[in-house]
């Protein structure tokens, strides 16, 4: 039984290119945890009636646990080290 976890980024004043990377970078580093998959989450939709919709609110990836029972632990802990080396 595998589960997955949602991890959303956002950077203040971020452009989109920037979001990207961020993304890209962190993608790179959970996909050597002990985990099935890390892939790229599609972009929200606008809520409707909107005028604008910030980058910042639709970059994130979607991590498949797979059957490890420290996979949560494992990509909360790397996570956290990643947005606190900035």
């Amino acid at each position: 039984m595998g589960g997955e976890l949602r991890v959303r980024l956002s950077e203040d004043d971020a452009d989109g290119a920037r979001l990207v990377e961020l993304t890209r970078y962190l993608r790179s580093e959970l996909l050597q945890l002990d985990v099935e998959d890390v892939t790229a989450l599609p972009g929200n939709v606008p809520p409707p009636g909107s005028r604008a919709f910030g980058a910042a609110e639709v970059s994130g990836l979607l991590v498949m646990l797979g059957q490890s029972a420290d996979g949560l632990r494992s990509v909360v802990a790397a996570v956290t080290a990643w947005a606190g080396r900035g």
